[in-house]
């Protein structure tokens, strides 16, 4: 029969019909008060019906499956952000399915009450599994934990809600209001997705689907003021949809005082919701690429690119980012044998800190092929990823689709070949090269196969470093094999078969062959050991939490705090305690102070751990002979510094142990300020200016220690005063004929030091010939240097500088 509403209803049972439906002609109760009284009851019909009983099971079983799925297990933002996917459709359907069984239309806040109540208990069951998980293992961050549920799934249930409620009152038949629902959503997800597309943010805050921080990769992760500004205009957006559902949406069933009252309250939430999206870029989550390009004010156009810098850059370093860019634009279009259509965009970023606020990636560099711009921090020079993030552009040019990357289906991207690509073209070379790195993997069975990471999904289950650099060796020797064209095909289409004749297993095993015929070293295992065994975010116990912890504690370090810093660190150390780095540090700031026998513990304590690395080992190791020095006890340090030498971890650490070594056999007068500097106390007070002010002044004091000259000169090149630093390297270099630098004849059994010391002396001074405006000498010296190179990384190192130097003198002329 028809009621006053306008509604048609069939007759229906007592079991499936309200309590006392209003008859044909019955007048409609003037208010919904009566309906108090059986609240619970109806609330308890609500919770048998079959659409929330589906609802209730679903998030009980993706409750129990996250569980067993790593990062997911615990209470933490991933939990959150899968429950909240679930939450948003099953809020759908019971706000929906409330808004048909309100036994009056147009008391809609009623039936939003018991929605969102419904909604919040769906939570529950993702709640108490996440809880009873932790304390099956170990706890992570709890408070945390609940507040992201809150927020992230909490929010998504809250707006769901209401976009059901309002359309479940809009229209008169279930399917038509759930069609209409879903079609919002969807339409709020098609927004968002096109944003992400569109512009260069990486992060996703959207009401109906909650938030995405960005990079995978960047585990530091807690609950911003960010966010809740964002849920605070998530709540006034729902509170304006249901108010003016509430006054319209059941088709004049509210009296017109109620429905201006409703009315009233809609356009109030409106407006300050509307008020509080248009503040969204400073509160930081509605930024877009206009946000990034006020702030990289500094812009450099070129034939190749659109640079847009940080103001903060020096002139000098504007220069740098400059000629960088034409440099690796230049090596890049050698490799792929491909210019770019257009000009590329790249935003240089001051740090890391700048680059998350205004774009999401933190340690995350990242590129946009399909866009033709990248996006990366820090005014380095060579920039260290510059080359790597290029490559994925000129990749892209071999490329169709949606994202200009290989890819099923246009969206499930194959990122082992695309990563592999990058790392292949960029070539990088620190202390092993790419091949050498993947064949002490091999060795040491800690290699992903690329049968596996070169899928659609394989690459995410493996740890970053590991992924990076097997498919940077598989796809390097991929294109050296059978040339770019083959690779082309691939990157086109996606398909092993069709690019090279073969399958990928073929390939793979044909790879694996050429890879275990490098010779390796006993050394090169050591470093890889370290370098690998390292387990990415899904491998690690509470990796968000952890990662929080370590950076307040290392932050409260730096500030003077160790009170705090040791609460923090000690209880990083808990999450994971087979790396020590935690330890040392802590250590080695006790060791400063004073507290030698509390820092002698800690070092000790990360000596002796189970599962430590030969170079964990090394490091602690290296805090006990810093604590040495810093007690007087002179001889003990050195011995110990010439052992940590001769283990040759790196070519860096060689260098290291070595100045520390020759240092010790110096004067008090010159010894301790030295120490003082090479056991990083400026360092690790952020004071470079008192740290370049102290060696000056040995400088001055002691001209004619090569030594000192080195290190001063190595300062005054990190600060950009190159023609200070050339006249230190040279008068360094040239106070011994031999292979050793100065004092190092005195030095016993330690045999790679000098050498060590010399070569980077010679690294340098060829660099300051290159920045001094002298380019064909640079590329002479870096001839000898790679002639003379102790390892293929070293070679590849000072050929890239040579190439460099090359660029340099022919735009010169």
């Amino acid at each position: 029969m028809a009621n006053e509403s306008g509604d048609t209803r069939v007759t229906r049972s007592n079991t499936d019909r309200p309590e006392a439906e209003a008859g044909a002609g019955a007048e409609p109760r003037a208010e919904p008060r009566a309906e108090a009284a059986t609240e619970a009851e109806t609330f308890g019909r609500l919770f048998r019906r079959p659409v929330v009983r589906l609802s209730m099971a679903l998030h009980v079983l993706l409750a129990i499956a996250l569980c067993f799925v790593p990062l997911f297990d615990s209470l933490g933002f991933e939990r959150a952000f899968a429950t909240g996917i679930l939450s948003t459709i099953t809020s759908v359907l019971i706000g929906v399915e409330v808004a048909h069984r309100s036994r009056l239309r147009q008391c809609l806040l009623v039936a939003m009450q018991r929605s969102f109540l419904l909604g919040v208990i769906m939570l529950v069951p993702s709640l108490i599994a996440g809880w009873v998980f932790e304390t099956l293992t170990i706890a992570c961050d709890r408070t945390s934990g609940v507040l992201f549920l809150l927020l992230c799934a909490g929010g998504n249930t809250l707006f769901a809600t209401g976009v059901g409620i309002a359309m479940g009152a809009r229209f008169e038949r279930r399917w038509s209001a759930g069609l209409a629902a879903f079609a919002a959503i969807l339409g709020l997800l098609v927004m968002s997705l096109y944003r992400l597309y569109s512009e260069p943010q990486i992060f996703l805050y959207n009401h109906a689907l909650g938030y995405w921080p960005g990079s995978i990769y960047d585990e530091a992760l807690s609950v911003s003021t960010t966010l809740w500004a964002f849920r605070a205009s998530t709540v006034l957006f729902t509170v304006a949809i249901v108010s003016a559902a509430a006054a319209f949406g059941a088709r004049g069933a509210s009296k017109p005082n109620n429905r201006r009252g409703r009315l009233g309250v809609a356009l109030a939430s409106l407006a300050v919701a509307v008020w509080l999206q248009s503040r969204g870029e400073e509160a930081g989550f509605d930024r877009d690429r206009n946000t990034v390009m006020n702030a990289l004010s500094r812009k450099i156009e070129t034939p190749e690119f659109e640079i847009f810098v940080d103001p903060t850059v020096t002139p000098e370093a504007l220069e740098h980012i400059k000629q960088d860019h034409a440099f690796r634009y230049q090596q890049l279009q050698a490799y792929f044998h491909i210019t770019p259509k257009q000009r590329i965009r790249s935003f240089v970023y001051r740090d890391e800190r700048q680059k998350t606020m205004l774009m999401g990636a933190a340690n995350t560099q990242i590129s946009r092929p399909w866009a033709h711009e990248i996006h990366i921090h820090g005014f380095d020079y060579p920039h260290p990823t510059l080359k790597h993030e290029l490559a994925h552009v000129f990749a892209g040019e071999m490329a169709t689709g949606l994202f200009k990357v290989p890819a099923t289906a246009q969206i499930l991207v194959n990122i082992g070949v695309v990563e592999g690509i990058a790392v292949a073209a960029d070539w990088p070379a620190y202390e092993l090269t790419v091949h050498e790195w993947t064949r002490a993997m091999r060795a040491l069975e800690l290699a992903p196969d690329p049968r596996n990471s070169l899928s659609v999904f394989g690459f995410w289950s493996i740890s970053s470093a590991r992924a990076y650099t097997v498919a940077g060796s598989f796809i390097r020797y991929l294109v050296d094999r059978y040339g770019i064209d083959a690779f082309r095909t691939l990157y086109q289409r996606n398909d092993f078969e069709a690019a090279y004749g073969r399958s990928l297993d073929d390939l793979a095993s044909e790879w694996a062959e050429f890879i275990d015929r490098i010779e390796l070293s006993d050394r090169s295992k050591m470093i890889a050991e370290h370098r690998f065994s390292r387990p990415g975010i899904f491998q690690k116990t509470c990796a968000r939490h952890t990662a929080n912890i370590l950076a307040r504690g290392y932050r409260r370090l730096g500030n003077g705090d160790i009170e705090g810093a040791a609460s923090d660190l000690e209880t990083a150390f808990g999450y994971a305690p087979s790396d020590g780095a935690p330890l040392i540090a802590l250590s080695q700031a006790l060791a400063e102070r004073g507290h030698f026998d509390a820092a002698t513990a800690l070092a000790e304590r990360a000596v002796a751990l189970p599962g430590a690395t030969a170079k964990g080992i090394a490091s602690a190791r290296e805090a006990l002979a810093i604590i040495a020095w810093r007690s007087g006890k002179d001889q003990e340090a050195r011995t110990q510094f010439e052992a940590l030498g001769d283990l040759h971890l790196s070519a860096s650490h060689v260098r290291l142990c070595a100045a520390r070594v020759a240092a010790l056999t110096l004067d008090p007068g010159i010894r301790d300020p030295l120490m003082r500097y090479l056991a990083g106390d400026f360092a690790r007070n952020r004071n470079q200016e008192q740290a370049l002010a102290s060696l000056a002044e040995l400088g001055c004091a002691h001209p004619n220690q090569p030594l000192v000259r080195y290190l001063l000169g190595l300062r005054l090149a990190q600060a950009g005063l190159w023609d200070s630093a050339r006249g230190h390297l040279e008068a360094a270099l040239a106070a011994t004929g031999d292979l050793r630098l100065g004092v190092f004849h005195r030095l016993g059994d330690f045999h790679d030091g000098g050498p060590a010391l010399r070569r980077n002396a010679e690294m340098f001074r060829a660099r300051a010939l290159l920045e001094t405006g002298h380019p064909h000498d640079a590329v002479e010296a870096f001839r000898r240097l790679a002639q003379d190179a102790p390892s293929e990384a070293d070679r590849l190192d000072a050929e890239d500088w040579q190439a460099r130097a090359q660029f340099v003198a022919l735009g010169s002329r």
